[in-house]
C-alpha cells in the first residue's frame, strides 16, 4: 500500500523553496532573533551603569516613539484600536516578559538565561492549542519536547535554584501569554499598532520606576541605550511580521536558535565559555529546530497575509 502523506498539497509547497511563504517566515524569525541578540548583548553591557528600570524605559519608550511617524503618516485613524483594553492585558504582561528576561540577562550567563526562557516555547504551544484553538501537529510536539529536553541538559538542576532563575522561567511565561495575545491582536489590528500600543503601556508602567532610581548616564550609554532600543523595537517587528502570517505554535521551535546566537555573543563579549553539557544540550537543541524547520517549510499550509490596514 501506498504511505499518503501526513499534510495537504498547498499552493505554497508548487514553488520554489526560496520563493514560499514558509522560508519568507522562517528567514524573519531568524533576523527577529539576530536583533533581539544584539538588545540583550548591549543591556548586559549597560546594566554596570545604567539601572534596569531605566533600560526598560528606554526600551519601552523606543516601541512607541519609532512607529509613530508611520502611523500618523499612514492613514487617518489608524493610530485608535478597536481593541484597547486587550493592548493593556498585552502591554502588562510583555513588560512582565520584557524586565524578567533583562533581570535574568544581567545576573545569569547569557546562553543559561536563553536556556531557561526556552520554557516559552512550551507555554506558546498549550496556549495556542487552548485559546487560539490551534491543531497542534505531532511533529511540532515533539520537536519542541526534544527541545525542552535540551534545555534540562543544560540547566543540570543540582542544589539551590538561583532566584534569577525562577525570574527568567516567570519571563518565559509572560512572553507564551505575550505571542498569544499578539496572534489575536493582529487579526485585526496594523502590527504597528501592536507594537506602538506596547511602548505606550509598557513605557507608563516603567516610567515611576525609572525617575525613581534614575542615574544620569554618559553620552556614550545614552548612545548606546537609544541603539539597545531600537535592536528592541526592530526585533519584535520582524517578530510580529513572521507571527502575522504563521501559527503562533509554528514559530515556537524557531527559537530556539537564540541559544547559538547567545552562546555567541556571551563567549565573543563576556569571555563566558559553554561547558560540555551546554554544548550537548544546545547541539540537541539545534537540531530539533533545524527538523521542525524543514518539516514546515515542506508540509506548511499556507497563512492570510497581514491584516490591511
Amino acid at each position: 500500500m501506498t504511505e499518503q502523506p501526513d499534510e495537504p498539497t498547498t499552493a505554497d509547497d508548487r514553488v520554489p523553496v526560496w520563493q514560499s511563504a514558509k522560508l519568507r517566515t522562517f528567514l524573519w524569525v531568524v533576523l527577529s532573533l539576530v536583533l533581539a541578540t544584539a538588545m540583550v548583548t548591549t543591556v548586559k553591557y549597560l546594566s554596570a551603569r545604567v539601572g534596569i528600570f531605566q533600560i526598560n524605559f528606554f526600551r519601552s519608550f523606543a516601541a512607541f516613539l519609532l512607529p509613530l511617524p508611520f502611523l500618523l503618516g499612514k492613514r487617518e485613524g489608524l493610530i485608535w484600536s478597536r481593541r484597547p483594553w486587550f493592548h493593556v492585558a498585552r502591554g502588562f504582561s510583555s513588560s512582565g516578559a520584557q524586565i524578567c528576561s533583562f533581570y535574568a540577562i544581567i545576573h545569569l550567563p547569557l546562553a543559561t538565561a536563553v536556556a531557561i526562557s526556552f520554557a516559552g516555547p512550551l507555554f506558546v504551544l498549550v496556549l495556542a492549542a487552548l485559546i487560539l484553538g490551534e491543531v497542534i501537529k505531532a511533529r511540532r510536539w515533539s520537536a519542541t519536547v526534544i527541545g525542552f529536553l535540551g534545555v534540562l541538559i543544560m540547566l543540570r538542576p543540582t542544589g539551590a535554584i538561583e532566584l534569577a532563575s525562577l525570574v527568567a522561567l516567570g519571563g518565559a511565561f509572560f512572553f507564551g501569554t505575550s505571542v498569544i495575545m499578539v496572534k489575536r491582536l493582529l487579526e485585526n489590528e496594523n502590527p504597528a499598532v501592536v507594537i506602538f500600543y506596547y511602548g505606550v503601556i509598557a513605557s507608563l508602567i516603567f516610567l515611576g520606576p525609572a525617575v525613581y532610581t534614575w542615574v544620569t548616564p554618559s553620552w556614550q550609554d545614552m548612545g548606546l541605550l537609544a541603539l539597545m532600543a531600537t535592536f528592541g523595537v526592530a526585533a519584535q517587528g520582524a517578530y510580529i511580521r513572521a507571527l502575522a502570517v504563521a501559527e503562533a505554535s509554528e514559530l515556537a521551535p524557531y527559537g530556539f536558535l537564540r541559544l547559538l546566537f547567545a552562546a555567541l555573543a556571551g563567549f565573543l563579549f563576556f569571555s563566558e565559555v559553554p561547558d560540555f553539557w551546554t554544548v550537548v544540550g544546545g547541539t540537541v537543541i539545534v537540531a530539533s529546530t533545524l527538523y521542525i524547520a524543514r518539516r514546515e517549510a515542506v508540509l506548511g499550509k499556507a497563512k492570510p497575509a497581514i491584516p490591511a490596514s
